[in-house]
C-alpha cells in the first residue's frame, strides 16, 4: 500500500512524517526506513528508525534510478516493513510533471515487495490531476 502525504511547501508534511515513523516503532514487526534529501532529522526519529539521506547518493539522477535504489534496497534487506520517502520532489529530477509515473511504478514496487510506502508530495490533489487516486491512501 501507497499512503500520501500532500500538501504545499511548508505545510507540515515532514514533521507529519517523523510522528508517523516515530509512533510506528511502538508496533513495527519490521525494520522501518526513512528516506530524506539530508540527515538534518537525524535526532527527530527514533533510534529503530533508519534514516537515508539522498544527499549520498548524488549519482541517482533520474526516477529510474531511484526505483532501482528502492529495489535494491528491498533485496538487501527482506525485513523492511515500511519506507517513509519524504521530500519526493527534490530526489531525482521528480517533479510535478513526472510524479505520476513514480506514484504508479511505486504502487507497484509496494505490491511486488510486499512493503508499505508512505510518501510526501509537495502538491495538493489539484495539481497532480493524472494520479489515479483510487489507488493510493491520502493521510490527512
Amino acid at each position: 500500500m501507497v499512503k500520501l502525504l500532500l500538501g504545499n511547501k511548508g505545510a507540515g508534511k515532514t514533521k507529519k512524517m517523523i510522528a508517523l515513523a516515530n509512533e510506528h516503532v511502538a508496533t513495527k514487526k519490521g525494520d522501518l526506513v526513512f528516506i530524506n534529501k539530508n540527515d538534518k532529522i537525524s535526532f527527530d526519529l527514533q533510534h529503530d528508525v533508519r534514516l537515508i539521506s539522498m544527499d549520498e547518493f548524488p549519482q541517482i539522477e533520474n526516477s529510474d534510478e531511484y526505483v532501482g535504489f528502492l529495489y535494491g534496497l528491498m533485496s538487501g534487506n527482506s525485513d523492511i516493513e515500511t519506507i517513509y520517502l519524504d521530500g519526493t520532489l527534490r530526489h531525482a529530477n521528480i517533479n510535478l510533471e513526472n510524479v505520476k509515473d513514480l506514484l504508479d511504478r511505486l504502487d507497484t514496487l509496494s505490491k511486488d515487495m510486499s512493503v508499505e510506502l508512505v510518501v510526501t508530495v509537495s502538491g495538493e490533489k489539484e495539481d497532480l490531476k493524472d494520479v489515479d487516486f483510487s489507488k493510493f491512501e491520502v493521510l490527512e
